[in-house]
């Protein structure tokens, strides 16, 4: 069994709290939000119990906390997908984000990365994703609806539902595709019907 990791060497009096998170998000890591408790995160720090309670008096303060960075997490995740296909090059400019491409297909593309970057990120990081939408998936909702708001204004994509239709499908895809190892071809078809009704609507 590997040994568990410690946070010893970095933790200083002072930013206990910190290590504490830290130590809650790689238990989330490995092992989901019931994985995740406050005497436990204590252990990886190398500090007792009762000093962790101090600054977190109840596990579900811990767990929102790992919660926090967990999203942010999955935020750079889908960043890092946008980045892939120029999405951050700024909205004025006369450039298509995606170099020689029609507005309307520069925007199915960005969308097209946000949902495979969060798709990508439950597959690969199953119990940091799990953390992200404990308790509520208000939080992962908003993040995602945020990033592809532009790319649906771009679409014409104005009719309500629209937003909701398009993260209940990818949601439900990145949660079918935890513990897959490689894509499914069907998930890939899904998107692109989902994508092609959002475009064509």
């Amino acid at each position: 069994m590997p040994e568990m990791p410690t946070y010893r060497s970095t933790y200083h009096h002072g930013n206990l709290r910190v290590a504490l998170t830290e130590a809650a998000l790689d238990l989330a890591r490995r092992g989901g939000p019931h994985a995740v408790t406050v005497r436990g995160a204590a252990r990886q720090v190398g500090v007792t119990p009762t000093a962790a309670y101090r600054h977190f008096a109840e596990v579900d303060e811990l767990r929102s906390a790992a919660k926090d960075r967990a999203l942010m997490s999955l935020s750079e995740a889908i960043d890092g997908a946008l980045r892939q296909v120029g999405a951050d090059a700024d909205p004025g400019a006369n450039a298509d984000p995606v170099s020689g491409a029609d507005p309307v297909t520069a925007a199915v593309a960005r969308v097209r990365a946000v949902a495979d970057g969060y798709i990508a990120f439950a597959r690969g990081r199953p119990g940091l994703f799990a953390m992200a939408c404990h308790g509520t998936v208000e939080a992962v909702k908003a993040l995602m609806t945020a990033r592809v708001a532009p790319s649906m204004e771009d679409l014409s994509a104005s009719h309500p539902g629209l937003d909701f239709a398009l993260w209940s499908s990818v949601h439900c895809l990145a949660v079918l595709g935890i513990g897959q190892d490689q894509p499914d071809a069907s998930a890939d078809a899904v998107l692109d019907a989902v994508l092609a009704w959002i475009a064509g609507s």
